[in-house]
């Protein structure tokens, strides 16, 4: 998912949200699986559960050992009942039968929904399913469960970039001076005093150590929350290394905050550009470079053109 999504949906979600035989946090999940497409949406914005789930609790619910087993007439009736404990909302908005589908693994709403069934003796059995909101608008789910009750759910680290500045792109293909020219960066960061920016499809916050980069941990303070930056194009970042820190953390990132999170600092500073390619961030490095104070501000000259 989008950085920005997440941190939206973070949010909301926190930790994670209960309510009786629901629950909802944002995870890590992906592979071979089933999917219900939403009614009336684009194709591709609907629930996704894994295979090797969506079989055991067909089992679990039916007795059958394979979900190929069963009648396609039975199918709808599976799906219901899987979707039942959340409500209306969710059995209703979605295509009765499941089709074949690959998720690409990156953090999700997850919503785990848990059924009782009574078995010989009247003894009750309990099966889940977790399903993942696929491409599912937040304002379409955030009136169901922001009411919900907050509980731990899994802690899911992000990693960021730590940037020394940008430079604002207009056309697809950069032009970068020669080696020993350089380019002025954007962003007000005063590196030699510990400032960078937080950096994921865009800058986040500028922030400052307090703390000397001598471990795997530092402490860092955050200066400002920016806004979201809409570009033409990709801008160049100067990038300097990168920081981890639980999702749920930045949803809730404040100005002022003073977080100790893991920072890993790059050999050479690069010069290059981020993009996505089937849901993963990339980064292209295109040059090494020497971040130098002028009057003007601060300069990334070309050392190395890659």
């Amino acid at each position: 998912m989008n950085i920005n999504k997440l941190i939206n949906a973070s949010q909301v979600i926190g930790r994670g949200l209960a309510q009786q035989a629901c629950q909802i946090e944002l995870t890590r999940i992906g592979g071979d699986g089933v999917f219900w497409q939403r009614r009336n949406a684009p194709s591709g914005s609907g629930l996704w559960c894994s295979k090797q789930d969506w079989q055991l609790w067909v089992t679990a619910v039916t007795g059958v050992t394979s979900s190929a087993e069963i009648a396609c007439d039975l199918l709808p009736c599976v799906s219901a009942a899987a979707f039942d404990v959340a409500g209306e909302w969710l059995v209703d908005c979605l295509e009765e039968v499941p089709k074949p589908f690959g998720l690409v693994p990156d953090i999700y709403p997850v919503l785990t929904l848990q059924t009782t069934q009574l078995e010989q003796g009247d003894e009750e059995s309990a099966s889940q399913l977790a399903c993942v909101l696929v491409d599912w608008p937040q304002e379409d789910w955030q009136s169901q469960v922001e009411s919900w009750s907050a509980f731990s759910g899994k802690t899911v680290d992000v990693s960021l970039s730590l940037v020394a500045g940008f430079v604002p792109q207009i056309t697809p293909t950069p032009d970068l001076p020669e080696i020993g020219g350089g380019l002025w960066l954007d962003g007000d960061v005063q590196i030699e005093q510990g400032e960078a920016l937080l950096w994921a499809d865009g800058p986040l916050a500028k922030i400052k150590f307090i703390t000397p980069i001598d471990g795997p941990q530092a402490q860092l303070e955050i200066v400002s929350l920016l806004p979201k930056m809409d570009a033409i194009q990709p801008p160049l970042t100067a990038d300097i290394g990168r920081v981890s820190l639980p999702l749920a953390k930045l949803g809730a990132m404040m100005t002022g905050d003073k977080l100790t999170l893991e920072v890993t600092l790059n050999n050479q500073v690069r010069l290059g550009r981020f993009s996505h390619q089937y849901g993963q961030e990339l980064y292209q490095t295109l040059a090494s470079i020497n971040l130098l104070r002028g009057e003007s501000g601060l300069l990334a000259q070309i050392e190395v053109l890659v």
